[in-house]
């Protein structure tokens, strides 16, 4: 276990190194959504911080023969330096923030990659189903062929022959509907990648243990980090109803040149102490950030247990399909034997080329479900690889 999960570590580490697979458009949206995440934390960051406010003020006043003008230029501050821990907890907060829009972008980009390689491995999985029917329908047609000589000799009725048409006509009828399905996929990939599917090679996934999984998991660390945010708001609403010490200053200009008589400026500056005597919400305000704290603490411990079970959904999953596989490689095997025997009989005048013909189908459609239960196996992976970060 430890072998494997080195090297499913070792794969991802490569991958987050590597072009992303998804398509020129759909990296564009993803590095302007972490842009905005950036620039949103950073305005969150310094929030607290008021800005330096300028006004001008022109006034002209008339009466009777007389009219008089004044321009006054006024700068103010206002600002809290103190906030019973109100500025800390808001700096904390917005670290929370970012972090949490960093793992929910990843977490997008990780299902945007995922999906593509969904996509891909159902692609090559049709792919072998559309193979794998073909052969079925060679089968079919061998059958009708067979029935038809017995029904011409009046072995059979006419219900068995009929029986072996309409099997044929269901085969062929769902060989169409795979070709459907194929290109539906095709557009599928067409819209998260720009390569050719069949030019891309699909990530090998191996299983991750259970405590890395829990560790890693995208959906853990985004609950975790909704915990973060949420106790810093409810820090920051206490910290709202204790005092506030603020720095301000003004200073004012007066720019008429012809009123030499008026104060040319002024300035005053100083501290100010508040604080809420009364708000008949605070308790509730507390008591709301007091409850969404908790119920995300909530959510995290219900999330720890969803991921515990769906790891353990997939370990199961993955347990059942390797034995679809041995049980094909036995079909296959047995397919083999019977195969080099019809071919002996064959050369001796025993056996029909249609027996032959008919095997040999039989043997290359157990081949082809043990690759396609092997990519299943890779699809159930890829539900844990698309849950997991990429830093070690």
């Amino acid at each position: 276990m430890k072998k494997a999960l080195f090297i499913v570590l070792v794969f991802i580490k490569v991958c987050a190194n590597t072009t992303t697979p998804l398509s020129t458009l759909q990296q564009q949206q993803i590095k302007t959504e972490q842009k905005i995440n950036d620039y949103t934390s950073k305005k969150l960051k310094y929030d607290w911080i008021n800005p330096i406010t300028a006004s001008y003020t022109y006034t002209k006043n008339g009466q009777f023969d007389t009219t008089s003008s004044s321009q006054i230029l006024k700068i103010n501050l206002n600002q809290p330096i103190f906030k019973s821990g109100g500025i800390y907890f808001a700096i904390k907060y917005s670290n929370a923030n970012r972090e949490f829009l960093k793992l929910a972008t990843s977490l997008k980009e990780k299902n945007l990659i995922s999906k593509l390689y969904e996509v891909l491995l159902n692609l090559k999985k049709i792919d072998l189903q559309i193979k794998k029917q073909s052969y079925m329908i060679d089968n079919a047609n061998i059958d009708i062929f067979r029935k038809k000589e017995q029904f011409q000799s009046g072995l059979i009725d006419s219900s068995f022959l009929n029986s072996a048409i309409l099997n044929a006509t269901t085969l062929k009828h769902q060989f169409l509907n795979l070709q459907s399905t194929r290109f539906e996929l095709i557009k599928n990939f067409e819209n998260l990648s720009d390569q050719n599917y069949t030019t891309l090679i699909p990530p090998k996934f191996t299983l991750l243990d259970k405590e890395e999984f829990l560790k890693r998991s995208l959906d853990l660390k985004l609950a975790k980090s909704e915990i973060a945010k949420n106790r810093n708001l409810k820090n920051m609403m206490i910290s709202s109803y204790f005092p506030t010490l603020s720095l301000f200053g003004n200073y004012s200009k007066n720019l008429n040149e012809d009123q030499r008589s008026f104060i040319k400026y002024g300035f005053s500056y100083g501290i100010n102490i508040s604080m809420p005597l009364f708000d008949i919400n605070r308790g509730e305000n507390i008591e709301l950030r007091r409850l969404e704290l908790l119920k995300s603490k909530l959510e995290f411990q219900d999330k720890q247990k969803q991921m515990k079970n769906f790891y353990e959904s997939i370990q199961k999953k993955i347990e059942i399909l390797q034995k679809r596989v041995n049980l094909a490689k036995e079909d296959e095997k047995l397919y083999d034997e019977l195969l080099k025997s019809a071919q002996e009989s064959y050369m001796i005048g025993q056996k029909s080329s249609y027996d032959v013909d008919s095997l040999r189908n039989s043997k290359n459609s157990s081949s082809i479900d043990i690759k396609i239960y092997e990519i299943d196996i890779e699809l159930e992976l890829l539900k844990l690889f698309m849950k997991v970060s990429d830093e070690i």
